[in-house]
Order: C-alpha cells, then structure tokens, then sequence
C-alpha cells in the first residue's frame, strides 16, 4: 500500500510539473505577440511625432515667408 501510494504522489507531481509547464509556454507564446505590438507601437510614435515635426517646421517656414 505503501509503494503504491508514493507511486501516486510520484504521478501526481510529474502531473503537476507539467502543468506548470503547459502554462509557461502559453505565458510566453502570449508574451512574445505583446512585446513585438509594444514595439512597433514606440516605432509608430516616433514616426507621429517626426511626422508632427516636418509638419510644424513647413507651417512655420510657409508664415515666414508670407
């Protein structure tokens, strides 16, 4: 009875390893999609506010010369 139940216990825990397991790669699969959007949302920040930039620079320089 013994053997058997350390045999339990034995399953139970590989059992558990393995959901802990299951659920680190969907963190990670979940995280890398998030990182990749974080970043091209900062590139496309930067781009706006270049963007802004020239716009304002054009707006001023057509005043001046007005």
């Amino acid at each position: 009875m013994q053997s058997y139940r350390q045999h339990v216990n034995k399953a139970q825990g590989r059992d558990d390893n393995l959901k802990d397991k299951k659920c680190g790669k969907i963190l990670t699969s979940a995280y890398s999609p998030l990182k990749k959007l974080r970043t091209e949302t900062r590139h496309i920040r930067s781009y706006m506010i270049a963007i802004n930039r020239m716009e304002l620079v054009s707006f001023v320089s057509n005043k001046i010369n007005l």
